[in-house]
């Protein structure tokens, strides 16, 4: 009885010693034959004590692990310095997400009124500066028609001058020949030209001598061109150049 379970426990040991010895294998054939394996077979009731027990060495982290691994610590640090406040019901989220949208919208339709007046001051300026173009041309324009205007205002006065002169020369001839004639011959003449030409004649004489031929006159006719004669201003000299106002 004795020699069959010693039998019995013989072959109950070399099957463990095959299994650990196929696990060997499997684990060396599979590349996993790491202390991490063995340390995990360790643990398995009845088979660990044929897999001795490893110190798992830790493996160095990536400097992106360890940036993710320092901004978890941060994080819990920050948690517990600055609680969270509580959670938030549906409907409170769906308000806010309501007054997120509004406010978005409102932003939008602001920038969409500011881009709307900056066109606007854009065509403004341009309109603005069109306007100034055409008023400095028109400027221009009104100055070459001032110095046309005072052009002709020159020549006008040139011209009035000149037939002011050449008037007084042929009043003068007239008075000249009248004084030649016979009182009476001369009172005929004048008394059939208008009062303005005959008065115009008669200044040009002595006070003596247009007395007489308005003796000669009948008597309303030789009142009418006396007092246009009064009527007459001293005439200036032709020649004097024309004074520029």
């Amino acid at each position: 009885m004795l020699n069959k379970a010693l039998k019995v426990l013989g072959v109950i040991m070399i099957a463990q010693l095959l299994f650990v010895g196929l696990v060997h294998v499997f684990l060396k054939v599979q590349g996993k034959d790491t202390d991490e394996s063995y340390g995990a077979l360790h643990r398995v009731p009845v088979l660990g004590g044929f897999f001795p027990e490893q110190e798992v060495k830790p493996v160095p982290l990536s400097p992106e692990e360890q940036r993710e691994r320092r901004a978890r610590e941060k994080l819990l640090e920050s948690r517990e310095c600055f609680p969270l406040p509580a959670g938030m019901e549906p409907a409170e989220l769906e308000q806010m997400l309501r007054d997120v949208k509004d406010s978005r919208t409102r932003y939008e339709h602001g920038l969409l009124d500011v881009e709307k007046q900056r066109t606007d001051l854009a065509r403004m300026k341009t309109e603005l500066e069109t306007e100034k173009d055409s008023l400095v041309a028109l400027g221009s324009q009104l100055e070459e028609k001032a110095k046309d205007l005072q052009a002709g205002r020159e020549e006008l006065e040139f011209s009035t001058n000149r037939i002011a002169s050449q008037e007084m020369k042929n009043l003068k001839a007239a008075a000249v020949l009248y004084e030649q004639m016979e009182p009476a011959a001369a009172g005929a003449i004048l008394g059939s030209l208008g009062p303005d030409i005959a008065a115009k004649i008669l200044a040009q004489m002595s006070p003596r001598k247009s007395g007489k031929l308005l003796e000669v006159l009948p008597t309303p006719r030789a009142t009418e061109i006396a007092r246009r004669m009064q009527a007459i201003a001293p005439p200036e000299d032709a020649t004097k150049p024309a004074v520029k106002r």
